[in-house]
């Protein structure tokens, strides 16, 4: 401390002070440099890595594509299964009507068809969905017959569930909760 104050002391500590100043001064320009530099560097790093993102997209492209397509392709073969028509109760007319026709070709008697409560149709679908349940009584054979025609028809229902209850006279009760799928001319 007391070289400092001498030192000072001997130079008015004018030019030293000056001299202390510029070499701090430089050293401020000397991190303001670097930290420029870094940032300028981590915004090229991450450029880099944007464009090496966008290369990569641009490449899976004509794959995505070809993705796209064959999607398109399978859900014009699936939505062919589906009804169409006005509304969901015109529609829900109808599949009662092609399952009754069902069950009287396989032999089964029915008791009853009836469509249960419409699910909450989503907007952003194109297609939508109607629960029926079925109650019908008849022999094993017919009911597996039943459930071939069902298989082969033209409109696709989904079995979600089934029971087989022993009945009456060695007969079957059958008791079965079926989706049907539709799409009204509306969307």
């Amino acid at each position: 401390m007391n070289k400092i104050r001498r030192l000072l002391a001997r130079y008015r500590g004018r030019p030293l002070l000056i001299a202390v100043a510029v070499f701090l001064f430089i050293l401020n320009l000397g991190r303001m440099g670097i930290s420029d530099y870094q940032a300028q560097k981590e915004e090229v790093e991450s450029k880099q890595v944007l464009l090496a993102t966008y290369e990569n997209t641009l490449r899976q492209l004509p794959s995505l594509r070809q993705r796209t397509e064959h999607f398109d392709r399978q859900k014009g073969e699936i939505v062919r299964y589906f009804m169409k028509g006005e509304s969901a109760e015109e529609i829900s007319s109808k599949m009662q009507i092609i399952l009754q026709e069902l069950v009287v070709k396989t032999g089964l008697e029915p008791e009853y068809i009836k469509p249960i409560q419409q699910r909450e149709e989503d907007k952003d679908r194109d297609f939508h969905e109607i629960s029926i349940k079925l109650r019908l009584g008849g022999n094993i054979n017919a009911f597996r017959d039943f459930l071939a025609e069902l298989a082969k028809s033209d409109v696709y229902f989904r079995i979600e569930s089934f029971s087989l209850k022993p009945g009456k006279k060695g007969q079957l009760l059958v008791f079965l909760d079926l989706a049907g799928y539709y799409m009204t001319s509306t969307g």
